[in-house]
């Protein structure tokens, strides 16, 4: 089977930016209770000293920028390197 880096790297961008977006509002609405569920799954490290006064709209969208942009081309690299590997 051969994987379509640019199908991937879509896939994973596109899924990226829905979570991103998912967890920005959660935090725009809850933020202790962000704060406390990335203290959980990073090992007990305390995020309040670190989270700054919240977001606004240019940090949400430099933020999505990068981790789409990253998402993207980490996935097209992983399918070129697979399909390397699978042959």
């Amino acid at each position: 089977m051969e994987l379509k880096p640019n199908a991937l790297g879509l896939t994973g961008a596109i899924l990226t930016a829905v979570g991103y977006g998912l967890c920005s509002a959660w935090y725009a609405l809850r933020p202790d209770s962000i704060m406390k569920l990335s203290s959980y799954i990073s090992h007990g490290f305390d995020f309040t000293p670190i989270i700054g006064t919240g977001i606004t709209w240019s940090n949400f969208f430099v933020g999505l920028a990068v981790w789409v942009v990253m998402s993207y081309v980490g996935l097209v690299l992983f399918a070129w390197l697979y399909n390397k590997l699978a042959r």
